[in-house]
């Protein structure tokens, strides 16, 4: 084995605010060679398996009881009272309690990538991931719907199946806690933003809502028009957390007015994106809309 000596300019110690003498972990990613301070490294701790099986079996059994109770036998795949439906709730339930928490222990304790966001930027985050979490079971129901059409099943094995769900959507919300930084934030608002509109176009009953403009999808003419207002009320929310993010980073190492007037400029612009989803393109809303969306566009 060979020995090579790889110095770390000092430009990029001052940025990852590396100290003198400070262990370094360096691995291989793609054909990078990425490097950064053991202390990020060794801060994400194991996932156990406790963290996501013991509330997928808590909720499972929760779910047993109250099938039991009501007299149900048989659960079909989709619909009402339904395998997809339980899994919809429990799921997302899961998800967003263990991010929260997973959240809080990594902030309290000074571990892992949220310490570098603050306490406030948790519901905005959270309220995204739920919902692309539902938007994602949601979708996901319907595929397999429509593979396995009247698709019936026992309570046992309807449970076996809402376990195995709960699991996995734990699962990916506590690493996603564990490991967030702002690349994962970008790409929540930008999945939102794209899958929300998308969503919107594809179930609106209005075929000819293109003649008129995007704004169509948030109005009372539309039949899904909450999803549309909903994903940019979301979106600004992201926006504003990650805006938060860079500028206090930002600040410490620019300080000077100059810095805080481009970060309330972009705050700007994302609480017009939220007002034009919270203020739709109805008749009593239109001239403020409007001018939210002019506000936006200056």
């Amino acid at each position: 084995m060979k020995n090579y000596r790889v110095e770390v300019p000092k430009v990029a110690q001052d940025q990852l605010e590396i100290k003198d003498g400070e262990p370094l972990a360096m691995w291989v990613e793609g054909n990078q060679l990425v490097i950064r301070p053991l202390r990020l490294a060794d801060s994400l701790s194991q996932i156990k398996l406790r963290w996501y099986f013991g509330p997928a079996l808590v909720l499972t059994l929760l779910f047993y009881a109250d099938m039991i109770n009501q007299g149900y036998h048989l659960l079909p795949l989709v619909g009402g009272d339904s395998v997809a439906l339980a899994s919809l709730y429990l799921a997302t339930l899961s998800g967003l309690l263990a991010f929260a928490s997973t959240f809080i222990s990594q902030k309290r304790h000074h571990r892992g990538r949220a310490q570098e966001f603050s306490w406030r930027a948790m519901i905005s985050i959270m309220v995204a991931c739920g919902t692309i979490t539902a938007f994602s079971l949601v979708a996901g129901a319907w595929l397999v719907g429509s593979l396995f059409h009247g698709a019936v099943f026992d309570i046992y094995t309807a449970g076996a199946l809402i376990f195995l769900v709960i699991a996995m959507v734990t699962y990916i919300m506590i690493n996603l806690a564990m490991t967030i930084f702002p690349g994962v934030i970008t790409n929540l608002m930008t999945f939102m933003i794209i899958g929300g509109v998308f969503f919107s176009m594809l179930t609106n009953s209005n075929k000819d809502w293109w003649r008129h403009n995007f704004s169509f999808l948030g109005t009372a003419n539309s039949s899904n028009s909450w999803q549309f207002n909903i994903t940019l009320i979301f979106s600004a929310m992201l926006m504003l957390t990650l805006i938060d993010y860079l500028f206090v980073n930002l600040s410490k190492k620019y300080p000077g007015w100059r810095v805080q007037v481009t970060r309330w400029l972009l705050s700007l612009m994302a609480a017009c994106l939220g007002g034009v989803g919270l203020f739709p393109n109805d008749p009593r809303f239109h001239l403020l809309h409007d001018r939210i969306a002019m506000w936006m566009g200056l």
